[in-house]
């Protein structure tokens, strides 16, 4: 990460120095006490870090309105003036100043708009990083691609497991879920595709930019490109790739053929192929908007902590171009996307999530479809060591260009009741603010593959036709509430009872809770570039 793209640390106390060392083992006492020796860690004062937080404690206060200049896929969004629902109550008590004045226009020079994916916007975590590690390892990225008006969506999930190769589950895998093919009829499974190889080495990633792809198999017409290492231009890729696919922040491209043999489990195959080409204009990353993209799980996701690490890439984005999906081309221009990636070991033992980013008009909604944009998950998560494992969960929602976070970093309380399929309740609280999302799918859903210690297995279920409703309250004042048919929802694990609900709060652990918000940027200048992770 470039220096302009993230704060530099001015100083830490020496007490967290003790207290991360113990929590993250020896990489963590490395990264550390290279910050010491730098002359910073003299035990000033905390700089103010993300949302406005000093010395760890959160301040509530999460808002940065920002101005876009293009239009969305449907109207323009502006930031307006808002006022309460008459009669409005609120949870959290009258009093608590009101969000209205944060959401009139911007009267001076508003920020610039993204911008295909340049420096400016450049999310933490974007980059591969695989270094070469023995252990288990795997790594996944997903884009998803709303067409609002025609109630369908698309996915494109990248996974490489063990990417040294050699191992039992050595491999790599592209699947796509899409609008079920049309003889399926409505009510059954959305269409899906995997394309599966145990050849892990034709498949490249930058560690410092999201940018990956891999050569399935090339043009035979074509001079040999077996690994291409970078992306191509636009052009070249059609020419000389028969199969494969390319990513990055702005252009997504890729052809596959319906391919599983030798990825785990038995999963209909409802498409025989598929090949797509789109590029992307990124809005919003994970934080608010008039400032650079954050980690989402904060400074320790740059340590092997939490199992497995995940970013939200791109909360919201306008994608343009085509899909070639069951014998149909979906063109569209400035469409809802969203992006986001795992790594790790492996995915957890029990998981949800809420993701919509195209909501329908409503009350305390305006005209458009890029002004809210909402990221919900919880998890059972594995700790280092004697930690073992942890619910944890989080809420992010971008409101016409703020930002409200509910988390265990902005000293949220959350609680879920969420059902093995058809039913999702979560709310989450942090004494400013306070969200609920309601939602429901009557689709049986669609089975697909995740890594885990076993392999690219089946061990989650999605869908994109989820009913949702969103609330969010700052004090008094309701400032949305937002519905959708068009909400991507999912379960997925192997902790889930036979028919019985996940009923659950986040309970994050000490002395993790303690260290995670601390403003440490390991990819500081400060910090010895042998000791920084890769993909940062």
């Amino acid at each position: 990460m470039t220096g302009d793209t993230a704060p530099e640390l001015e100083s830490f106390p020496q007490g967290g120095v003790a207290a991360i060392a113990g929590a993250t083992g020896a990489i963590g006492h490395a990264l550390l006490t290279a910050i010491e020796a730098s002359g910073r860690g003299d035990g000033a004062r905390l700089p103010t870090c993300r949302n406005g937080r000093q010395g760890g404690q959160a301040s509530g206060r999460v808002f940065t309105p920002w101005t876009d200049t293009r239009p969305t896929f449907r109207s323009r969004l502006t930031p307006r003036a808002t006022a309460p629902l008459p009669g409005a109550s609120s949870p959290l008590g009258a009093g608590a100043p009101g969000l209205s004045f944060l959401l009139r226009p911007v009267m001076g020079r508003p920020p610039p708009p993204r911008r295909g994916g340049g420096a400016r916007f450049r999310t933490p975590h974007s980059g591969y990083h695989f270094a070469g590690q023995r252990r288990s390892w795997f790594e996944g990225w997903y884009f998803r691609v709303t067409l609002p008006e025609e109630r369908k969506s698309f996915a494109f999930m990248y996974s490489i497991e063990d990417p040294a190769g050699g191992s039992a589950r050595s491999g790599m895998g592209v699947q796509v879920m899409g609008p079920r093919p049309e003889e399926g009829g409505k009510g059954g499974q959305e269409g899906y595709l995997c394309h599966y190889t145990r050849n892990v080495h034709r498949f490249w990633g930058d560690e410092r930019a999201l940018q990956l792809g891999a050569c399935l198999e090339r043009n035979a017409r074509e001079p040999a490109l077996e690994t291409p290492g970078r992306m191509l231009p636009a052009e070249d890729f059609e020419r000389r790739v028969a199969r494969g696919f390319q990513a990055s922040a702005s252009l997504h491209q890729g052809r596959v053929v319906a391919s599983g043999a030798g990825a785990g489990g038995s999963i209909p195959q409802s498409v025989a192929e598929c090949s797509w080409s789109y590029t992307t204009e990124p809005l919003a990353g994970w934080g608010n908007t008039a400032g650079p993209p954050q980690p989402t799980a904060g400074w320790l996701a740059a340590l092997p902590v939490f199992e497995p690490h995940w970013q939200v890439l791109m909360a919201h984005g306008r994608s343009s171009g085509r899909i070639e999906w069951g014998g149909q081309t979906y063109e569209f221009e400035d469409a809802p996307s969203y992006a986001e990636k795992n790594w790790g070991a492996g995915f957890p033992r029990r998981w949800f999530w809420i993701q919509c980013n195209a909501f329908e008009e409503g009350d305390l909604r305006p005209e458009g479809t890029a002004d809210i944009s909402v990221t919900a998950t919880g998890a059972t998560r594995q700790l280092p060591g004697p930690l073992g494992e942890e619910d944890v969960a989080l809420i992010g929602v971008h409101i016409r260009g703020a930002f409200v976070e509910l988390s265990p970093m902005t000293d949220a309380a959350l609680t879920w009741d969420v059902d093995p399929w058809g039913r999702w309740s979560m709310e989450g609280e942090n004494g400013d603010f306070r969200a609920v999302l309601e939602a429901t799918c009557a689709s049986p859903g669609t089975p697909l593959r995740a890594p885990t210690a076993e392999g690219l297995v089946p061990v989650c279920n999605d869908s994109f036709e989820g009913e949702l409703r969103l609330q969010v309250w700052e004090g008094g004042a309701k400032i949305a509430d937002a519905r959708s048919t068009n909400a991507g929802l999912e379960v997925g694990g192997t902790l889930w009872g036979a028919g019985s609900p996940w009923v659950g709060e986040s309970r994050m652990k000490q002395p993790l809770k303690s260290i995670v918000g601390l403003p440490i940027n390991p990819s500081s200048r400060l910090v010895p570039e042998r000791l920084r992770p890769s993909g940062l």
